[in-house]
């Protein structure tokens, strides 16, 4: 039987533009330009004689005729693609951008359980400070800090990113930090922005402070500087979790600020691929088995603190 069917390009220009609500998105997850796209689909509507878009000033939005089509294509290509994905053994590359700190100090210390259950992906890690254009195709899925929602951007909240201060242990041994007021004149960890500690200082009920002391460096060195020795730095849960849980940090005070979270993110609208899926899965995961962790540790050192703050007494700063 020979099939009676429209060009299967227009076919799959208004399934791209149906399913992501938009010809600028569709186009470029075609990769093609949108007078491309807008032609494809009125030689669509002229083959079915129907219309499939209202098309308006602000965008295009369906039809009847066009959320039947839609829904019914949709279902076709998916089945076209797993069909296709049976004969594809060829590994393909997992792109995954990601905010910088989030990905030197907490994605890639545990991305090896990730790679141990899927040996078979190629995964690559973008760690780039700009913000990734995913309808581009610059990355299949990341984590994203920030206030969130971003414009064609589907996001999933993580993680809050409440901060405090982190020191490495030995200075509070050393150093007679009873209040927030006594970090004023130590050496202050600051990173690019510059409000950072005056916000904290000022949710902590201290006055803020304009002059401020200590080594000035890019976020993500941040806590690798505490380590070291080199002063206070801000940092949220996620950044110093895994150095707290060790040790190698403590926490001199509970107070935090912060008006940020960390989020997963990709394309508005995009299918992801069973790998994405797969990772999304995941890190959903490696994210509630670090949030239990961090509260059972916390639960277990919530009498720590106090016990710090009682050596600092006896001590005088150097």
């Amino acid at each position: 039987m020979v099939r009676r069917l429209p060009s299967l390009n227009a076919l799959r220009a208004f399934e791209a533009a149906a399913r992501l609500e938009s010809l600028t998105l569709a186009a470029g997850e075609l990769n093609v330009a949108q007078a491309a796209v807008s032609r494809h689909v009125r030689d669509l509507e002229s083959w079915l004689g129907a219309k499939l878009f209202h098309r308006t000033g602000r965008g295009v939005t369906l039809t009847q005729e066009g959320i039947s089509l839609a829904s019914d294509l949709s279902r076709a290509f998916d089945l076209l693609a797993q069909a296709i994905d049976c004969f594809d053994t060829k590994s393909k590359a997992l792109v995954v951008a990601s905010d910088v700190s989030f990905a030197a100090l907490w994605l890639i210390p545990r991305l090896k359980r990730f790679l141990a259950d899927h040996p078979d992906v190629e995964i690559i890690v973008d760690p780039d400070p700009r913000l990734t254009d995913y309808a581009k195709g610059e990355a299949d899925i990341g984590i994203r800090y920030g206030r969130g929602p971003w414009k064609d951007i589907a996001a999933e909240k993580l993680f809050d990113a409440k901060t405090s201060p982190v020191c490495a242990p030995r200075i509070l041994e050393t150093l007679a930090v009873k209040a927030p007021a006594d970090l004023v004149g130590l050496p202050l960890i600051r990173e690019d922005r510059y409000d950072a500690w005056p916000a904290w200082f000022q949710a902590a009920g201290v006055t803020p402070i304009d002059a401020l002391s200590g080594p000035q460096v890019r976020g993500e060195l941040a806590v690798a500087a505490a380590e070291a020795g080199a002063g206070f730095a801000l940092a949220d849960t996620v950044q110093a979790g895994d150095a707290l849980m060790s040790g190698r940090l403590v926490r001199p005070f509970e107070a935090s600020v912060g008006e940020f979270s960390y989020f997963l993110v990709h394309a508005e609208g995009a299918r992801l691929s069973k790998t994405a899926q797969a990772f999304a899965m995941w890190l959903k995961g490696e994210c509630r088995r670090f949030a239990d962790e961090f509260s059972r540790w916390q639960a277990r050192t919530s009498g720590q603190q106090s016990g710090h703050t009682s050596k600092a007494k006896r001590r005088s700063r150097p």
